[in-house]
């Protein structure tokens, strides 16, 4: 079977008609072959500027978070002393009948 193959590839290879059509089967499969790396170039360079752009876009973002968290800490640090003097315990008002019994005890 083998003699058979190698006297039929043969006779492919020595004819006129063979040869172009071997000829161009190489050329459409070359150019196939290169098409389809550039198809992949191309998609794997448009995933990439897509990755790329979602990492500016979430750099972006997470600089904006932090710029407003620090404008909004600036604006309450002016605001501090009176705040502050809101979270301490405020004195009640004392009456005359309680002020006899909280003497000593000021807050």
């Amino acid at each position: 079977m083998n003699a058979w193959v190698a006297a039929g590839a043969t006779a492919v290879l020595m004819s006129e008609r063979g040869r172009s059509f071997i000829r161009r089967v190489a050329v459409y499969g070359v150019a196939n072959v290169m098409n389809a790396g550039e198809t992949f170039t191309s998609a794997a360079t448009e995933v990439a500027h897509g990755a790329e752009r979602v990492a500016s876009s979430a750099g972006d973002l997470a600089g904006d978070l932090v710029g407003e968290a620090r404008q909004a800490r600036h604006s309450t640090d002016g605001k501090s002393a009176p705040s502050a003097a809101k979270s301490q315990p405020r004195a009640r008002p004392r009456s005359s009948g309680a002020k006899s019994a909280r003497a000593g005890t000021a807050k």
